[in-house]
């Protein structure tokens, strides 16, 4: 195990008594889980830096009641440079690693996306601020803190206590800066010290606590030490048996008991459990001083609820935003859904409108039925009027019948025959013309081509049976 003796949380609170966070900066601030604990201390001055453009403004607003508070979106490295930046899976792991290099890790962690990113350091960043009291404490909850921690530059002087996130082994990761091996190395050479050790879920991955001067450590009251030792077998005992937040929360709602509730409470267990506890003035002081103690240990069992809490909270955030992707991803299936199901209604739409078309053409046929029907009328009418042009073709007739009988007397006679042959057939042309225009007088415009033809067919057909009658007479 690298948990130390005093635990992680503890020895922060310490700390924060010992060596007050004046002001306080925060690299990897994520969607601010670390506000909670700084709002609790009442920390006055604090800045929060995240690189992810996402939760950067679940930042600002989490951070809005507080004036003197300051988000700032930064990729921070020890030099300023153009580096690449990765969209991993879980948002709360995207940082300047590729996802890969973490696969020992986490198995199939896929890199999702990249970009080039212009990187500041902490250094820059604090002359940016120019505070009138430079920021005492640091809390790194990214990896590779040593590479952030490397550009604070002469600031690291004024630092009193910093917390970084790092890896508890190197193996398969070297050259990547993120072991807990390679920032003692580097913090012990700046004259920190390692306090404690906090484990995330991952056994692998913890936070890491130095102070600059070992002599605090040294002052922490031994009474203290057996105070926490206590509270952390409790708190094995409460985390086994309460594994909600909800639970947790209602544990610290009893821990937050005021005196007078608690000293009413345990005046009503005196008077149903024990007569005696009344004989004595002492025995009620004694006991009231004893509950005083419960009443303190409760308290620290609280804080340690509220320390795992925030942790909680930390995980439901990586959480919530992994569901904001999901959301954001079965929105875009949506979205590509109702563009298929418009495409659908359109090709329906278009369907309907053929089906509307052919109804329309059914119609329409029938209508010309109809038309076609009066159009019979009126090639009677018309009929009619070829009577009268096969008389006229009689007359034709005979006077090709005298031409023809001209011509055995004269070939010139003939010619003429001819000649007046081509002037008759010339009138049968106008007349036939004249036809043509009675059928457009007669609002037969919309006749098909084909149905003008197959009458003007029949006309020419009778036409040419006349002549041939006129011929055999």
């Amino acid at each position: 195990m690298h948990n130390s003796t005093i635990s992680h949380t503890s020895c922060l609170h310490h700390f924060r008594h010992q060596m007050p966070p004046k002001n306080i900066i925060v690299v990897g601030a994520g969607a601010g889980s670390w506000a909670n604990l700084l709002s609790e201390w009442e920390v006055d001055n604090a800045h929060f830096v995240e690189a992810d453009k996402n939760q950067i403004q679940h930042l600002r607003s989490k951070l809005a009641k507080h004036a003197a508070w300051q988000a700032h979106t930064a990729v921070m490295w020890h030099e300023s440079a153009e580096i690449s930046f990765y969209q991993a899976a879980n948002p709360a792991e995207n940082s300047s690693l590729p996802p890969e290099t973490l696969a020992n890790l986490w198995p199939n962690f896929k890199t999702l996306g990249q970009e080039q990113r212009q990187t500041t350091t902490l250094n820059h960043l604090i002359n940016e601020i120019q505070a009138e009291t430079p920021p005492n404490w640091l809390i790194v909850d990214c990896l590779p803190a040593l590479n952030i921690i490397q550009g604070a530059g002469a600031w690291l002087n004024h630092c009193e206590v910093i917390s970084a996130r790092v890896l508890l082994s190197d193996k398969g990761f070297t050259g990547l800066n993120t072991s807990k091996e390679e920032l003692d190395t580097y913090l012990n050479s700046q004259g920190f010290h390692f306090v404690s050790l906090q484990e995330e879920r991952h056994p692998n991955i913890g936070n890491a606590l130095y102070v600059r001067n070992a002599e605090q450590v040294i002052q922490y009251p031994s009474q203290a030490l057996e105070a926490e030792q206590n509270r952390d077998n409790n708190d094995q005992q409460v985390l086994a048996s309460n594994t909600a937040i909800t639970a947790l929360k209602a544990q610290l709602e009893i821990a937050n008991i005021s005196a007078a509730e608690f000293q009413q409470q345990l005046e009503i267990t005196q008077q149903t459990t024990t007569a005696a506890a009344d004989k004595a003035l002492l025995e009620n002081k004694a006991q009231l001083d004893a509950a005083n103690l419960a009443k303190a240990a409760q308290q620290k069992l609280a804080e340690a609820h509220q320390a795992k809490l925030l942790e909680q909270n930390t995980l439901l955030e990586t959480i919530n935003a992994s569901a904001a992707e999901l959301k954001q991803q079965l929105a875009s299936t949506q979205q590509a859904k109702a563009a298929v199901d418009k495409t659908l209604l359109d090709h329906k739409a278009q369907l309907d409108a053929s089906n509307i078309g052919k109804a329309a053409q059914q119609k329409l046929a029938e209508e010309r039925l109809a038309k076609l029907l009066e159009q019979n009328t009126q090639l009677e009418t018309i009929n009619a009027s070829a009577a009268d042009l096969k008389q006229q073709l009689a007359n034709t007739q005979q006077a090709k019948t005298a031409v023809d009988k001209a011509l055995l007397d004269n070939k010139a006679q003939l010619d003429a025959a001819n000649l007046a042959k081509a002037a008759q057939q010339k009138l049968a042309e106008e007349r036939q013309a004249k036809l043509l225009e009675m059928q457009k007088q007669l609002d037969i415009a919309l006749i098909a081509k084909t149905s003008s033809e197959k009458a003007l067919a029949e006309v020419k057909a009778q036409c040419d049976l006349l002549n041939i009658e006129n011929e055999k007479n």
